[in-house]
């Protein structure tokens, strides 16, 4: 079967350009994948005492977190981008929070490594891939003040 003739699309910028929609036997594929798992999985540490995270120049951070020491965090962060397209841009007025990348800090102890081994097996079988090895990279440090967010947002809206 052919598929579809494109449609154009509008980005948040107004640029329109032509993007081809999966033909029929791709979207026949996708809906007939049988998973017991969800899209997403998410959860809080239950009376975790785990060791401190040590953030370069700053030191151990110890929870819950005091006013002075996130204000310290913040000075070494940055404003944090999200993706539009294939842009990454700064727009305080959709994401208004800090981060900091994995060179910055460390997970200090042996106590987030099998911390986050139960995290990674909890999440594989949430998730529907149970019986997977699942690993958990270190990435960023979010970090949220009062009254930051990240509002729900559209990258593109279909043209009609």
């Amino acid at each position: 079967m052919a598929a579809p003739p494109p449609v154009q699309m509008a980005s948040r910028t107004g640029e329109v350009e032509k993007v081809a929609l999966p033909t029929e036997k791709l979207c026949d594929a996708l809906y007939s994948i049988d998973c017991s798992g969800s899209f997403a999985a998410s959860s809080k540490l239950k009376d975790a005492h785990l060791a401190p995270i040590v953030v370069n120049d700053i030191g151990p951070v110890e929870f819950p977190l005091s006013e002075s020491t996130a204000l310290q965090l913040i000075e070494k962060a940055r404003q944090a981008p999200f993706g539009m397209g294939s842009e990454t841009i700064v727009d305080t007025s959709v994401r208004n929070t800090w981060e900091l990348d994995n060179t910055q800090f460390q997970l200090a102890g042996e106590q987030w490594t099998s911390t986050i081994d139960i995290a990674s097996k909890w999440a594989a079988k949430k998730l529907g891939v149970h019986g997977t090895t699942v690993t958990a990279e270190l990435y960023k440090m979010l970090i949220y003040e009062n009254g930051a967010l990240f509002k729900a947002h559209t990258e593109y809206a279909i043209i009609a």
